[in-house]
């Protein structure tokens, strides 16, 4: 997902059952600060362990993006 100046992946290891997020910059040899969010959905006040996860990225701005009730798996 774009996340401003770079890139947010949602991976998943079939193995494990484990999610990842990792943010990429857009450009390489610019210091650029990174962010990148992961945790189960929740919905109300129970959350869906092994359902669904949100998740999201930011790249050197205030500009943050997240899906939410993704399902992986």
């Amino acid at each position: 997902m774009d996340v401003g100046e770079g890139t947010a992946y949602l991976t998943y290891n079939g193995s494990t059952g484990k999610n990842c997020v990792v943010t990429v910059p857009d450009r390489t040899g610019t210091p650029t600060g990174l962010g990148a969010r992961l945790r189960l959905h929740r919905t109300d006040t129970v959350w869906k362990q092994g359902v669904e996860v949100d998740w999201g990225g930011a790249a050197d701005s205030s500009y943050t993006r997240a899906d939410y009730g993704v399902h992986c798996g």
